[in-house]
C-alpha cells in the first residue's frame, strides 16, 4: 500500500478536529435554547412599567403579574391615601412590608408615615445609614425602636408591632428588636403616606398590610414565607389596609382588605 504523505495526513486530521467541533457546538446550542431553559429564563426579565400614582414611581414587573412591586425615586415618589381613620380600635396594631432600599444615607427616609406633625397618635417608619427606625407617639410620650443593620440594595420582609407592652421590630420573621412601651395605642390618622416626607424614600416597597391587631410567631412566620408573592390566604382578621402593589400600570394603589383605602 503506498504511504499517504504526512502533510496531508496532517490536514485529514485537522479537517476531522474541525467537523466533530462543529457538531459539538451545534448540539450545545440546542441545549442551550430549548423549551425548558428559554422559559425558566424568561420568568427572570423584568419589564418596567410607568406608573402615575403622584410623581410616577415607577412600577417593575417580572413575566408574573403576581410579583411586582413599586419603586421610589429617593427625590418626589410618593404613594398618598386619604381617609377618617384606620378603623384602629384594639390596643395594638402591626405593619408588614416587604423593603428593598436603593439609597442609604444621613437623610431620614420616610418609608410609611401617618400625619406625624400632629405626632399624637401617629407613627413613622424611616430609613438612613443602614438603619430602619419606627416612631409611636401616644397622647404623652415618644416611644421608639430600631434595626441597624439594614443593608441597602437587599429585599428585607419587615414587621412592625405595637402593643399596650412593647414596640417590635421583626426582619425576615425573627424577633430583632423589643422595646418597653406603657401606655394606650390609639390612632388619629387621616393621611397615610408611603415614600414621602422631608426626605423621599429610595428603593422599592412591596405587599404593605397593616392589622389593626399583633400578630403571632407563627402568623409572621407565614407572612414571611409567603415571600413578595399577593397571597389572600394569608391572615386577615382585622386587616385594615393592603396593598398588593402589583398593577403593573395606572394611577392607584388598590387596597385588597375590602377597607377601600386606595392610594393615588
Amino acid at each position: 500500500m503506498e504511504k499517504i504523505p504526512s502533510i496531508i495526513l496532517s490536514i485529514l486530521i485537522v479537517g476531522l478536529i474541525i467537523v466533530i467541533g462543529i457538531f459539538m457546538v451545534g448540539s450545545m446550542g440546542n441545549d442551550l435554547f430549548s423549551d425548558d431553559l428559554v422559559n425558566s429564563s424568561s420568568e427572570n426579565i423584568l419589564t418596567n412599567y410607568s406608573e402615575t400614582l403622584l410623581q410616577t414611581p415607577t412600577t417593575s414587573s417580572a413575566t408574573t403579574p403576581k410579583n411586582s412591586w413599586l419603586e421610589f425615586d429617593g427625590v418626589n415618589d410618593f404613594v398618598e391615601v386619604t381617609f377618617n381613620d384606620l378603623n384602629f380600635t384594639n390596643n395594638s396594631n402591626s405593619i408588614s412590608l416587604w423593603l428593598n432600599p436603593s439609597i442609604s444615607d444621613t437623610a431620614y427616609r420616610d418609608v410609611i408615615f401617618s400625619d406625624w406633625v400632629n405626632r399624637e397618635g401617629n407613627f413613622v417608619v424611616h430609613y438612613n445609614s443602614n438603619v430602619l427606625k419606627f416612631e409611636y407617639k401616644n397622647d404623652t410620650t415618644l416611644f421608639s425602636s430600631q434595626y441597624n443593620t439594614l443593608l441597602p440594595n437587599e429585599w428585607n420582609h419587615i414587621i412592625i408591632g405595637v402593643n399596650n407592652t412593647h414596640s417590635l421590630i421583626y426582619i425576615n420573621g425573627i424577633l430583632e428588636d423589643s422595646d418597653n412601651y406603657n401606655g394606650n395605642v390609639f390612632y388619629n390618622i387621616s393621611q397615610l403616606s408611603l415614600g414621602k416626607d422631608s426626605s423621599d424614600y429610595g428603593g422599592s416597597i412591596d405587599e404593605v398590610r397593616i392589622y389593626n391587631q399583633s400578630l403571632s410567631q407563627s402568623q409572621i412566620t407565614e407572612i414571611y414565607n409567603s415571600g413578595r408573592i399577593a397571597n389572600s390566604s394569608l391572615p386577615s382578621e382585622n386587616l385594615v389596609l393592603w396593598y398588593k402593589l402589583n398593577a403593573g400600570e395606572g394611577e392607584t394603589a388598590y387596597d385588597s382588605s375590602g377597607n377601600n383605602n386606595h392610594g393615588q
